[in-house]
């Protein structure tokens, strides 16, 4: 299964966002995709995390002014989006697998994207097309996590200079409510589900929690974090923020793409602190394999997602609904078919032939359709065959480079041959020609290096099979020409 429709790019083109539609299968784990001139950045990911770094990018194009509306904050987090990416690769170690990551290369100065977009780009056509992609991909994502999972966690990252070290985790409760009882805050957040970013996960955990326990209880994010060294708040150790400290509770993305506004998807925004987390690389690789570490916990506790998130695999660039081959004997020939039910950034397929199911040889290559969404068969065939068993295997490339090999498929030829035939694996430098009956001889015959150079001549005298032993052949690719009845063939033999 996959992912319809998504938003990858977004362009503007005079004063119209013109938007490319694609499906998740174009985006490949652990890449990055960019929007236009590189000021958001989009790491595609294939677990049910979502991470999104909003003021750590330092790039001042002189196109988009300083934004002054609306009194903005325009200090940058420092070393956020570091941060994001340590995170990243504390998930691959962990678990094999990547969460998807959303970057903002713009500085604070030129855009928010923790803000709607009037106040995020103060009207900047270019600024307002960074917006967009940035939230786009956030959506894109959560389709994904949607779709593979059924549910997951959004994690915003900022960074605060608060008097007091300590991570402050925003659910979207303000500071006030955490002064309640379990049984106010639990009552208040049940009246009030938009007040919460844990809304789905409260009404549907694996240990039947309430609130309270979700935010601060044994389990709680910033109770496991608290555990690896670093002071949270909330948590079952700091439970309540005193009348007077400083605290964020949450922004425009988490208020916009967890489940306070519905949908299975909650999440968390990270405030740091700097000295410890954010200040240096040893730092942040530390607190990226405790946070790696914890929301493992919270996700497998809570969510039930451990066995899933074992299983998580790439998504691929050819969804192969088919592949066959078997032999026609009205056609005396090999028939090959396949079909696939999507194609993303495919650049051909590529047909191989084994005589031992080991050695393979290119016998064809099929132009794809590169990017679809519908159903496409395909067909080629192989005409050059003798009796008995033959393999053949389908080899998809992308444009990229990359190539996949699907599964290899046996075929079994039977009857007499009317044709001349060629092995195409040679062996000990010999090469085996099979000439039918009926063959007017002698038939000649030369062999010609990859390179087009002349290795040698022979003469084929005998109906049936013919063996050609060349001498001092290097392994490689060789052409067989075959003069017979007036025509020439031409055949590929790889050497051994």
């Amino acid at each position: 299964m996959h992912l319809s429709y998504i938003f990858k790019n977004i362009f503007l083109t005079s004063a119209a966002l013109v938007l490319h539609i694609v499906s998740f299968s174009q985006f490949t784990p652990g890449n990055s995709y960019f929007g236009q001139n590189n000021y958001i950045e989009y790491i595609a990911g294939n677990l049910p995390i979502i991470i999104s770094a909003t003021h750590g990018g330092n790039l001042n194009p002189g196109n988009i002014p300083d934004r002054v509306c609306n009194n903005p904050i325009t200090i940058t987090d420092l070393y956020t989006n570091e941060l994001a990416m340590e995170i990243d690769t504390a998930f691959v170690n962990l678990m094999g697998c990547h969460p998807h990551v959303i970057l903002t290369h713009l500085d604070r100065k030129k855009i928010d994207n923790n803000r709607n977009i009037a106040d995020g780009a103060c009207g900047n056509p270019a600024a307002e097309t960074a917006w967009t992609e940035f939230h786009n991909f956030i959506d894109t994502a959560k389709k994904y996590v949607t779709k593979q999972y059924g549910k997951g966690f959004y994690m915003d990252l900022h960074g605060h200079g608060h008097d007091i070290q300590r991570l402050e985790l925003g659910y979207l409760v303000n500071s006030d409510k955490y002064g309640l009882i379990d049984f106010l805050l639990n009552d208040f957040l049940n009246s009030n589900p938009n007040n919460s970013s844990l809304r789905n996960l409260a009404s549907n955990n694996l240990l039947n929690l309430p609130h309270t326990e979700l935010l601060r209880g044994d389990l709680a994010l910033g109770t496991l974090l608290a555990n690896k060294g670093y002071p949270s708040v909330p948590s079952k150790q700091i439970p309540s923020i005193l009348e007077g400290e400083d605290y964020f509770s949450g922004g425009y993305n988490i208020e916009n793409y967890t489940s306070a506004a519905g949908g299975t998807i909650d999440g968390v925004q990270i405030e740091c602190y700097k000295d410890g987390v954010r200040d240096t690389k040893a730092n942040r690789k530390k607190f990226a394999e405790s946070l790696a570490q914890s929301v493992k916990t919270y996700l497998t506790e809570h969510y039930g997602l451990q066995p899933a998130m074992q299983n998580c695999v790439e998504i691929l660039p050819v969804e192969l609904s088919y592949f066959k081959a078997f032999w026609n004997s009205n056609g005396k020939q090999v028939d090959i078919k396949w079909q696939t039910l999507s194609e993303t950034n495919n650049n051909y397929f590529e047909i191989l032939k084994s005589t031992d199911g080991i050695n393979f040889l290119s016998i064809n290559k099929i132009a794809a359709k590169g990017n679809s969404e519908i159903i496409t068969d395909y067909t080629a065939y192989d005409n050059n065959v003798v009796a008995g068993k033959m393999y053949y295997k389908l080899r998809q490339h992308d444009k990229d480079g990359k190539y996949k090999d699907f599964e290899t498929k046996m075929v079994t030829i039977t009857g007499n041959q009317s044709a001349i035939k060629v092995d195409p694996i040679g062996i000990n430098n010999q090469i085996k020609i099979h000439l039918p009956a009926g063959e007017k001889l002698p038939v000649q015959t030369e062999v010609f290096s990859a390179s087009g150079k002349n290795v040698g001549k022979y003469t084929l005298s005998i109906p049936g099979t013919n063996i050609i032993s060349a001498h001092n052949l290097s392994p490689g690719l060789y052409i067989v020409k075959i003069y017979s009845k007036g025509s020439v063939a031409s055949y590929k033999v790889l050497m051994q």
